[in-house]
């Protein structure tokens, strides 16, 4: 009994010590919270100059929240705040570098590779290396459509980056996404 009382001390007193260093979760972004109350995001949207566009009820009890005209972020179109019971469960930032008020995307493939890169670096460095889920290019019809994804997973937290284009003769959309979601 008194070796197991002291083993049980030993063990409890190293166990900071013996945790692998790095995050315990993958935090949202822009200083969020999971279970960050909705009243909190809507005064951070509009403190920062975007605007709620709308808001989306889903099966299941979540409910999302779309913001656009976010300032001073290259590229950022728009932020999907996902909620369920008033808390944030999820977050989506949606990149794509279109002109405003002509809907033409001036970000040409290499400058979305390049873009993807550097986020996939920085998710690297903060969350060690990530997975690759999906690489493919497909035709769907007359489309040819690319999905690239990549997820960091840290307890019952992930963030997945997903690059998606279709491209129909000069007919070219491309859109990149950062999710953040708590596993529930």
């Amino acid at each position: 009994m008194r070796r197991l009382r002291l083993l049980l001390v030993l063990l409890l007193s190293l166990g900071p010590a013996l945790r692998a260093e790095g995050p315990i979760r993958i935090d949202p972004p822009f200083n969020l919270s999971w279970g960050e109350p909705v009243a909190r995001i809507e005064r951070l949207v509009t403190g920062c100059g975007a605007r709620i566009v709308s808001r989306q009820k889903k099966a299941g009890g979540e409910e999302t929240l779309v913001a656009e005209d976010i300032p001073k972020i290259e590229g950022l179109r728009r932020l999907l705040f996902h909620l369920r019971d008033n808390q944030l469960i999820g977050l989506e930032l949606q990149y794509q570098g279109v002109v405003e008020n002509e809907g033409r995307d001036f970000w040409d493939k290499e400058k979305y590779d390049a873009f993807m890169s550097r986020w996939r670096q920085a998710l690297d460095k903060q969350y060690g290396p990530g997975k690759e889920l999906t690489r493919e290019t497909r035709r769907v019809g007359e489309v040819n459509q690319t999905v690239t994804s990549h997820r960091w997973t840290i307890g019952s937290t992930n963030v997945d980056l997903i690059y998606f284009g279709a491209e129909k003769g000069s007919d070219i959309f491309r859109t990149l996404s950062v999710h953040y979601r708590l596993a529930l």
